[in-house]
């Protein structure tokens, strides 16, 4: 079995791979990537069996790759160290689901289900059910915004964007507020991935939905939200925006 690893932690491929090799599974690593330009690059030029791929990357989430890929449809085993209610999506799906830290049994029980899973196309539609589930689980679902002292609730379609502030994150709401998170911009990231939001740059994270202009004449482009902000678009990230602007 040929497999390729994607994680943006290099001591997470290792541990996988280790894993891997503990269990004389007969896995051959054709080759890893730790971002997202990395991964589609990787997967284009190489035919894998089992792609591992983590969901929260440098640059973005593994399900930009995906979405990126096209008509190559490889077999997927995610893999994450955030635990909520999206795994069961994942397991109703035919897609396994690994919880990190990886353990030895579920990794076994992982590679069983790949071997079983000749039917590509039937993972395609899982694939696409897959992400249709989470959207509708989490259109309008309730989350826990995490401050230095107090934790708000708010639903996850009120937020129009969030900004990066370094170790921290903003999150702009529908109704003015501002919540100053301790979260990462990249953990938010992980998190709304299957709720719309986009990430337009290095320091920008929207919600696809608030979007009411883009102009795509200014710079490499901008997106004028509902509340009225304006957020620069990066160059490598136009094209990506445009054509999921097209689908809503």
């Amino acid at each position: 079995m040929r497999a390729i690893i994607v994680d943006d932690e290099t001591k997470a491929r290792d541990t996988l791979k280790g894993l891997l090799e503990i269990l004389d599974a007969q896995v051959e690593i054709v080759g890893e990537a730790a971002t997202v330009n990395e991964g589609e690059s990787l997967l284009r030029q190489i035919e894998a069996d089992v792609l591992f791929l983590d969901i929260e990357l440098a640059d973005g989430s593994g399900f930009e790759i995906l979405n990126r890929l096209g008509k190559i449809k490889p077999k997927v085993v995610f893999t994450t160290a955030y635990d909520n209610h999206a795994v069961e999506a994942f397991r109703k799906n035919a897609i396994d689901y690994l919880l990190k830290p990886i353990s030895l049994d579920e990794l076994s029980e992982s590679l069983d289900k790949v071997r079983e899973f000749t039917a590509i196309p039937q993972q395609s539609e899982s694939i696409m059910s897959l992400v249709n589930e989470l959207k509708e689980k989490m259109t309008s679902r309730r989350i826990a915004i995490n401050s230095s002292n107090k934790m708000s609730f708010v639903e996850v379609n009120d937020i129009i964007y969030c900004k990066s502030e370094s170790a921290y994150s903003t999150v702009f709401m529908i109704d003015g507020s501002k919540i100053m998170s301790t979260s990462t911009l990249k953990s938010l990231e992980a998190d709304f991935v299957a709720d719309g939001f986009f990430r337009v740059n290095n320091s920008y994270l929207v919600n696809l939905s608030k979007i009411k202009t883009f102009n795509k004449t200014v710079n490499h482009g901008v997106v004028i939200l509902e509340n009225g902000d304006s957020v620069e678009v990066s160059r490598r990230k136009k094209a990506e925006l445009m054509r999921l602007l097209k689908r809503i």
